[in-house]
């Protein structure tokens, strides 16, 4: 039986009228305690040997950029308070304060529009949650998905065909989640103009309506109310990250206070101190203990309780699209297969101007929200990691934006225009996710990708001489009578049933929602011999499927004496 989440569309609640929906300037948030020591902004030059320090300093690898190159020194920013910037100085890393000057600080107060605004407090995104509900009934319900460390409700949107009759997760499910991280001040508009999207072109787009009417689409615009409102109350910090917890108890917010929410899902929770951090001053501190945080616990609520499928859990500034494995480095798992037709490729991305790749492909993370999702609550999630000041900023060389002026990566321009594109270039990556809820095993591409039935570990030479060659590949669960075929230098067509491997100590046995890694072994084949191998299997309908051949050759016996050293 599903427990019923507490509403929070009372009728008061939504007597704020019908006003359009448009963002409202200088929206008022509540006034937490001052922070008595910033997070400021940094220029690093750092080796390779260099970045661990930066890692154990509390930085997220995913922000670092690319990894370093061997012998070579790297610019990079990095946000640290003053004593631990002086630390990393005694350390041997050079770093330059990044500041802006009055000039430049005053051409962005001209430029800027008021697109953002916080979550609480009049004009707010609270207020535009609950008055979104309100003017579309057939189609939407607003719940507190639980409070904040602050007490705050923590809102959720529901968005299908016959929102408020049809039980919670009754229909393939899926998240749109933003702003974990407090200072990301670009996510929320993404998950909010989405949010819009969906609704305003449900009567007129008939791809749109299928969506909505098939498929229930959640909402999370801020998964760190308290967090995203501080960084709002000024300079001193916009930089804010975490969330609002006041870690030493001393009534006051500062640079030892909050926890990373991506850090405290209880899935690798605290597996090692680089992809998270036990230190409270370090800007991955992971909490003291699993799901310590009230709002982690909402979310992973929300998961067990509606059964979603998909997720999208936007971040920034990176520029990445990232899936798959984030505690151990550059490790490969069965739904990546899936992953990557969704996600695309270096050369061909679901969101322009983003890399997909592995989530650990450079640096690890743990105790995130993605691997709990995939291997505690049963979704594929995703993490763009969007747009950099930078990039936003020299997008149009007309505008009154320069990158010069920017005062770190996540700063991304206060410009509807630029905004709205950010917006417009993941739209289609976004609505391939929500599409692939139907048949959650083959992805509706945004770039025209499939996920084969049958991906072999080819190789060419096999050094069993004579003994059993293991062969493996990764398949889709849903296909029936799977099945390992080979032949020997041309011979007959021999048979083994395939079984699922159960991973390691190191590696296997995750990540394996839709697709998982199969092994049998080849019995025949000596020295010299070749031996042809392919996978065949029946889908559900009842037609036949085959993976590609490859021939690998069964190495001689060297002729030469082997020295071994023991």
């Amino acid at each position: 039986m599903r427990h019923r989440a507490r509403s929070i569309l009372a009728v008061g609640a939504l007597m704020i009228g019908g006003a359009s929906l448009a963002p409202t300037a200088q929206a008022r948030s509540e006034d937490p305690s001052p922070a008595p020591e910033e997070v400021r902004v940094f220029h690093a030059e750092v080796t390779e040997q260099q970045v661990p320090l930066l890692l154990q300093a509390g930085q997220d690898g995913h922000e670092l950029g690319e990894r370093t190159a061997r012998g070579g020194r790297t610019r990079v920013e990095v946000y640290l308070t003053g004593k631990q910037a002086a630390r990393l100085r005694e350390q041997g890393v050079a770093l330059t304060e990044h500041t802006l000057s009055a000039k430049a600080e005053a051409r962005i107060e001209d430029a800027a529009q008021g697109v953002f605004r916080p979550y609480s407090g009049s004009g707010g995104l609270k207020e535009e949650i609950l008055r979104t509900a309100g003017a579309h009934p057939g189609l939407t319900k607003v719940e507190s998905i639980g409070r904040t460390i602050k007490g705050q409700d923590i809102l959720a949107l529901k968005l299908t065909g016959n929102a408020r009759k049809s039980e919670d997760g009754s229909k393939p499910a899926v998240l749109y989640m933003s702003n974990q991280h407090a200072r990301e001040w670009i996510t929320p508009e993404m998950t909010r103009r989405l949010m819009h999207y969906y609704l305003d072109h449900y009567k007129t787009d008939r791809r749109i309506k299928k969506i909505v009417d098939s498929t229930e689409l959640w909402f999370v615009l801020s998964a760190n109310p308290d967090g995203y409102d501080y960084t709002f109350k000024g300079p001193d910090t916009r930089l804010w990250r975490k969330n609002l917890r006041d870690v030493d108890g001393d009534g006051v917010i500062g640079s030892g206070d909050g926890v990373d929410l991506n850090r405290n899902f209880p899935y690798k929770w605290g597996y090692d101190n680089e992809g998270s951090s036990p230190n409270p001053t370090s800007q991955t501190y992971r909490g003291a203990s699993p799901a310590s945080e009230p709002e982690t616990r909402a979310l992973d609520a929300l998961e067990k309780r509606i059964g979603f499928r998909y997720g999208i859990n936007y971040h920034s500034a990176a520029e990445l699209l990232l899936y798959g494995v984030g505690w151990q480095v550059a490790t490969p798992t069965p739904d990546d297969v899936l992953n990557r037709a969704l996600a695309g490729t270096p050369d061909n991305s679901a969101v322009p101007g983003y890399r997909p790749q592995l989530s650990s492909e450079l640096y690890t993370t743990n105790g995130e929200a993605d691997g709990h999702a995939s291997n505690v609550n049963g979704m594929v999630m995703f993490t763009p990691e969007m747009s950099t000041c930078k990039t936003a900023s020299d997008s149009d060389p007309d505008d009154a934006w320069n990158s010069r002026d920017c005062r770190s990566g996540f700063t991304f321009p206060d410009d509807e225009t630029l905004i709205q594109r950010e917006f417009a270039k993941n739209i289609p990556f976004a609505l391939s996710v929500a599409e692939t809820a139907a048949h959650p095993d083959r992805p509706a591409s945004a770039v025209g990708l499939d996920a084969a039935d049958f991906t072999p570990a080819a190789f060419t030479t096999s050094y069993s001489r004579g003994a059993d060659q293991e062969v493996a590949v990764v398949a889709r669960k849903a296909v029936r009578d799977k099945e390992l075929k080979y032949r020997v230098n041309g011979g007959r067509t021999l048979d083994q049933a395939l079984r699922p491997w159960k991973g390691g100590e190191t590696y296997g046995g995750e990540d394996n929602l839709y697709f998982d890694e199969y092994r049998a072994k080849v019995r025949d084949g000596e020295p010299g011999d070749r031996v042809e191998v392919w996978f065949t299997g029946e889908t559900r309908s009842g037609r036949k499927v085959s993976s590609p051949h490859f021939t690998y050759t069964v190495a001689r016996r060297p002729a030469a004496d082997t020295l071994v050293v023991s």
